[in-house]
């Protein structure tokens, strides 16, 4: 349910190497949750690597597409991580801070000038 979401969010996610790519992150992001994200995150990388490299050799990837896939992979599977963190109860559900600055704050009043 929650992969689906992500795969209709995400349109850019839908041709054959990009569904590996995702099947690949959704199975980290599960793994993660048991085992703790940063041992996961080696063996997601090799497994990475050797995806891309059938990938290459099938002719279904290009060279200049390769570095777009495993950048789209890897943030992919930190979104899937987290969404399923969240629905878990394992994260709180806001994971940023950046909206919460000083919002008492009266705006500024721009200078006169004279």
């Amino acid at each position: 349910m929650l992969k689906n979401k992500i795969v209709k969010d995400r349109k850019t996610m839908l041709s054959p190497e990009k569904r590996i790519a995702l099947d690949l992150a959704w199975k980290y992001a599960e793994a993660g949750l048991n085992v703790g994200i940063d041992l996961v995150r080696i063996s997601f990388l090799n497994d990475l690597k050797k995806e891309k490299n059938r990938l290459i050799k099938q002719g279904n990837l290009k060279k200049g597409n390769i570095l777009n896939w495993e950048k789209a992979t890897i943030s992919t599977a930190k979104q899937l991580f987290n969404l399923k963190a969240k629905k878990d109860g394992l994260l709180p559900s806001s994971t940023s801070l950046k909206g919460r600055r000083n919002l008492t704050r009266k705006p500024v009043t721009p200078k006169r000038r004279r």
